[in-house]
């Protein structure tokens, strides 16, 4: 098997402790093997808090990196909350991810009812919506889609 040149690359999708899910690596060790394998950067994400405080963190404590963070709007947070996205944000949020394990998408795989959609009943994105995008371009942020419909997707971006 050929080795993969990580050098000068980001990756934006890190799960690693402390989380509620057992992970097999925490956020030093994930930014240690990134800084070992010359990478860039990477954004450390979780579907039940911010991370941009163990980001800068991690980031001061493995030199050579950029570190990230993230904040997910699943039911932890509050779900679409415009004041855990203006104050992730302010606290130096890079990516807000749409709904991820309470995304009525996601629940509706796992055979469950309910769950955050960001569509109302005529499809449209529910009026909090516009708030959280005006947030993320004022904040020139990364919008990630989370675990959201095909349908919520296509209206969304």
């Amino acid at each position: 098997m050929n080795k993969i040149e990580l050098a000068g690359m980001y990756d934006l999708h890190i799960h690693s402790a402390p989380d509620l899910i057992a992970r097999c690596i925490d956020d030093i060790e994930a930014a240690r093997q990134a800084a070992e394998a010359r990478m860039a950067g990477i954004l450390l994400k979780s579907h039940y808090a911010f991370t941009c405080d163990r980001a800068q963190i991690a980031e001061k404590i493995v030199p050579n990196i950029k570190i990230y963070g993230a904040l997910t709007l699943n039911e932890s947070v509050g779900g679409l909350n415009v004041s855990a996205v203006e104050t992730a944000l302010r606290l130096g949020t890079t990516e807000i991810f749409m709904p991820t394990i309470s995304a009525a998408n996601h629940l509706r795989g796992e055979r469950r009812q309910g769950g955050i959609s960001i569509l109302d009943e005529d499809g449209s994105l529910v009026p909090v919506m516009k708030e959280i995008l005006n947030l993320i371009n004022e904040h020139n942020a990364i919008l990630g889609t989370g675990h959201i419909s095909k349908r919520e997707i296509e209206i969304l971006v």
